[in-house]
């Protein structure tokens, strides 16, 4: 079999934009090609180490410790948490001997239906009382135990009957809307099943409860629940009518919602900040910080600025915004360099991002660096940054924040997210670029698929190109008038 023909398979669709599949070799694949196909037979949700050690033997024309081998080999790359399983079951193979191992795993373990958690559960039962008692859904450990099953197979990465395993942070959305679903079912006395019936009785709850919520009705939230009821029918092989049905709703649903302006472009709007303002902002702060007379209010100013100035340039996503000198913040020909792997989440193909900042800007960071020295200390303290790998943001007293201090400061000093932040930096950018604004934003904020930026930005980008280019033919108009006059 070629490596053209078992990457051609729907299976390897997921795995085609993974630069670490070139390097495994051909045998290696076609081990890893059946193993997929023997999971996807027996219906396998989290194979184990019995079902690892099954698989082997079946190979007729391998011996099972080179099977397991060349899997191994190939998990590495491809799920190195799955290739612990499998190097489990290599060493149990190289002990044990596949005689004993047999008669060890016969009867139920043949059936291929037990389920061990992988390494992380998203049905694990929580020690102690939960951070956030639950109102209006169930404990994801609760859940009907072929739920749990499936979203323990996601979980492994292992693909389902037409979907593939969603990334972790929508694997986590969609554990939370099942057990939202299971609810409501259980509000009304119903079992936990995926039908159009019981799915009307969980949308009009949603509805219900949308309207009176402090945000309003926000048709995103019920596109975002159905959508993940259908990935889940999708992914389970539900009836073929269930699929269609739910297909059709989020269709629905997601019109809806792309004629209703986004919850964070509202909000945006009632702030009125744009990303001249921001640098505005960010100029007044470092300024003030220069006649504060208390030393811990200056630090504080200091920090404000620099990240006023960053987001503004740089609108990194929460979980990138904690920055550190020699790991993902440089200095590189004479300016400062953002570089990092954007993981939005828990997706498993980082993002490289590579964001350098004009020396304009990259002096709020020296003024962050200098603190109350003079300027001449700065080159020394840049390289002891550097070496020591210090976080850009520490109190006055040297110690490093939270990662959380950066969208949290954010927030204080301009009354809107980092999310806002991203989709400012859009309709700015079309404000002064034009159509050619959209690259330039994408490129700001790490963005490589239209899809996104189509859905939330792109409305309200144009309309602010339009507004522009109609205020600029205003002003010339009066101004051909008057000098006629």
């Amino acid at each position: 079999m070629s490596r053209a023909t078992i990457l051609g398979k729907p299976i390897w669709r997921e795995f085609l934009q993974r630069k670490e599949l070139s390097a495994i070799p051909l045998d290696d694949l076609i081990a890893t090609d059946d193993f997929f196909a023997f999971v996807a037979s027996y219906g396998l949700a989290t194979p184990t180490e019995a079902d690892l050690l099954r698989w082997s033997r079946a190979r007729a024309d391998f011996e099972p410790a080179e099977s397991l081998a060349a899997l191994s080999r190939a998990m590495v790359l491809l799920y190195p948490t799955f290739a612990k399983s499998v190097e489990t079951a290599l060493l149990t193979i190289r002990t044990v001997g596949t005689t004993s191992e047999s008669a060890r795993t016969s009867g139920d373990a043949h059936k291929g239906n037990s389920v061990e958690p992988p390494d992380w559960d998203p049905c694990a039962k929580l020690d102690g009382n939960a951070p956030i008692a639950r109102h209006v859904s169930v404990d994801p450990w609760t859940l009907p135990d072929e739920v749990k099953q499936a979203l323990r197979k996601m979980a492994s990465g292992l693909p389902g009957q037409d979907a593939q395993a969603p990334a972790r942070s929508i694997l986590v959305r969609m554990r939370d809307k099942l057990c939202q679903f299971a609810f409501v079912l259980a509000q009304h006395d119903r079992p936990f099943a995926l039908t159009p019936e019981h799915v009307d009785l969980f949308q009009e709850e949603l509805t219900r409860r949308c309207k009176n919520s402090k945000n309003g009705f926000r048709w995103a939230t019920l596109r975002a629940s159905m959508e993940e009821l259908y990935r889940f029918a999708r992914y389970t092989g539900a009836q073929a009518s269930v699929i269609d049905d739910l297909s059709k709703r989020h269709a629905w649903l997601e019109g809806k919602e792309q004629l209703q302006t986004s919850l964070k472009l509202t909000r945006l709007a009632a702030s009125g900040h744009t990303t001249d303002s921001i640098l505005d902002l960010a100029e007044e702060t470092l300024a003030g910080a220069s006649s504060e007379p208390n030393r811990t209010k200056r630090h504080r100013k200091r920090n404000g600025a620099c990240i006023l100035a960053i987001i503004a340039n740089l609108p990194l996503r929460n979980a990138s915004a904690h920055l550190v000198f020699g790991e993902n913040l440089f200095w590189e020909n004479n300016e400062y360099v953002v570089r990092m792997k954007i993981q939005k989440t828990h997706t498993r193909r980082p993002v490289p991002f590579v964001g350098p900042l004009d020396p304009e800007y990259g002096r709020f960071i020296d003024a962050v660096l200098l603190g109350d020295l003079p300027e001449e200390c700065l080159p020394e303290l840049r390289a002891e940054a550097i070496t020591s790998k210090r976080a850009l943001f520490v109190s006055d007293k040297g110690v490093a924040y939270k990662p959380s201090y950066v969208p949290r400061r954010f927030k204080e000093l301009t009354g809107v997210s980092l999310t806002s932040a991203r989709a400012m930096n859009h309709t700015d950018a079309a404000k002064h670029h034009g159509p050619i604004g959209a690259e330039l934003a994408k490129a700001a904020c790490n963005q490589t698929s239209d899809a996104v930026v189509n859905q939330h930005y792109f409305q309200e980008a144009a309309a602010a190109h339009l507004s522009s280019q109609l205020m600029s033919r205003r002003n010339a108009r009066r101004k051909s008038m008057a000098q006629a006059t």
